[in-house]
């Protein structure tokens, strides 16, 4: 009776990383990670699944509606994590002995139940950096420098860190006029209760919470879009004219600053709220932050519920494909686990987006293995000496491999060409009755005979003084 067999295949969203990809990955992980430690950054990892409580009521309703539920008892005990935030705000919870600030960076994949597309994936990494325990506003300017710093060390071509403050949204929200009311929006499948007809359908949400998450929406669906939503929400003509424009205002740093101050006016939230932004701007300029690379932008929201103050977003413009990076200031989240409350700001690198950027730029190349040398064995009884060879390669720091069985050169050099392996070392009886062995480059189509006792110092020599 023949084996039932089962069609390979992925869920849509996720993929398999070949040897080739896992290395350019983590080259760019390397210049992140490094980045990271130069600020004072310390690893941290967090498990996976997180029970469900922990995750929800974190990331407003366009959030949570894309949490992976898993099928553990009732689908509400347990999760994947939507981010690396919320896990580090319960660390954090749980370890309140932990020294203030605590500088963490955190790279490990999470899971959302999104719409894949360009750059968009159902799996996929984050690079976060998070400081606990200052609320100066020039920690939240550091998180902007490291990211300025991060992308530049990796060549990232045209970017713009976008700077914004939840509480001056808050003073936009009065100019806009919905402060302290309430509208009716539709319940939604899968977010909210089923829904059934007429007043079962709506529930009602503080009216600047509607308009924040219509105005994050702006560079998906632009000013015209975020019209139609807040009027179908039930804003008023006026509330909607101001929010438009709010959303259309593009302008140098200083002139913004200015506008800002005149539509938020006495506004003290507002008026506080702006002051953050100001010192952020200045503060990552300080530490080396391109002041170009800046810009102070009224139509920033950032859709996620806990943040409490500065928040930033990085967008590439040149190929256009979106946010590469966000975060900002979530002071109250570490008190919702009950502790103490705990400042807190930080902000996550998209590993995925940045790969396709420096993919179609071209910035990518790198070797697809890691191994610099083949040890390949000519004619019978040159295993045991093969073995020490590549022995004596691997000692000088080179990645090597080794043949464990005889063959033919050619079929073994076509085998080191087709894994990108640059060098081969020869290892034949008649050479090794001399004492020596062959060592072929592969680029220049040059070979040399060297000393047996020479092989480990000549191959690394020809490899390079980066081989290890």
């Amino acid at each position: 009776m023949a084996k039932p067999t089962v069609r390979p295949r992925l869920f849509k969203g996720t993929r398999d990383r070949l040897p080739a990809e896992m290395i350019r990955r983590e080259k760019v992980i390397s210049v992140v990670r490094q980045t990271f430690e130069r600020y004072g950054f310390d690893p941290l990892e967090t498990p996976a699944i997180e029970h469900w409580d922990i995750l929800t009521g974190k990331y407003g309703e366009e959030g949570e509606k894309l949490i992976y539920r898993l099928a553990y008892k009732d689908a509400r005990t347990i999760a994947l994590r939507y981010d690396l935030t919320v896990p580090l705000a319960r660390v954090v919870a749980m370890n309140q002995d932990l020294p203030k600030p605590f500088k963490r960076y955190q790279i490990q994949p999470v899971w959302r139940a999104d719409k894949p597309g360009r750059g968009r994936f159902r799996e996929f990494y984050q690079c976060d950096i998070d400081s606990v325990g200052l609320a100066s506003p020039l920690v939240d300017a550091e998180i902007v420098a490291v990211i300025a710093e991060s992308l530049r060390a990796l060549e990232m071509p045209e970017f713009t860190i976008r700077i914004s403050s939840r509480r001056l949204l808050n003073g936009l929200a009065a100019f806009v006029g919905v402060a302290g009311r309430m509208v009716r929006v539709p319940l939604r499948a899968g977010v909210d209760e089923p829904a059934g007809d007429g007043e079962d359908a709506f529930r009602e949400i503080a009216a600047p919470v509607a308009l924040f998450r219509a105005m994050d929406k702006v560079d998906k669906i632009g000013v015209e879009g975020v019209r139609a939503e807040l009027e179908r929400i039930g804003f008023e003509a006026e509330a909607i004219d101001r929010t438009a424009r709010l959303l259309e205002y593009d302008d140098g740093n200083e002139e913004t600053i200015a506008f800002a101050t005149e539509i938020v006016g006495d506004d003290e939230d507002g008026r506080a709220g702006l002051a953050e932004v100001a010192e952020v701007f200045r503060g990552a300029a300080e530490m080396g932050a391109p002041a170009e690379r800046l810009k102070i932008d009224l139509s920033l929201a950032r859709g996620l519920d806990y943040y409490t103050g500065p928040i930033f977003e990085t967008v590439v413009t040149e190929p256009k494909i979106g946010s590469v990076s966000g975060g900002g200031r979530y002071d109250d989240l570490i008190e919702v686990f009950g502790a103490k409350a705990v400042p807190a700001t930080g902000a996550t690198l998209g590993l995925e987006r940045i790969i396709t950027v420096l993919d179609e730029m071209g910035r990518l190349d790198a070797a697809p293995t890691r191994t610099r040398v083949l040890v390949a064995q000519i004619g019978d009884g040159m295993t045991e000496e093969a073995l020490r060879v590549a022995r004596d390669v691997r000692d000088a720091g080179v990645p090597t491999e080794v043949r464990f069985a005889p063959g033919k050169l050619g079929k073994q050099i076509a085998y080191a060409e087709k894994r990108g392996i640059g060098v081969v070392v020869i290892v034949a009886p008649d050479e090794i009755a001399r004492g020596e062995v062959g060592i072929k480059d592969l680029a220049k189509r040059e070979q040399v005979t060297v000393p047996r006792t020479e092989v480990g110092a000549r191959t690394a020599a020809i490899v390079g003084a980066g081989a290890a």
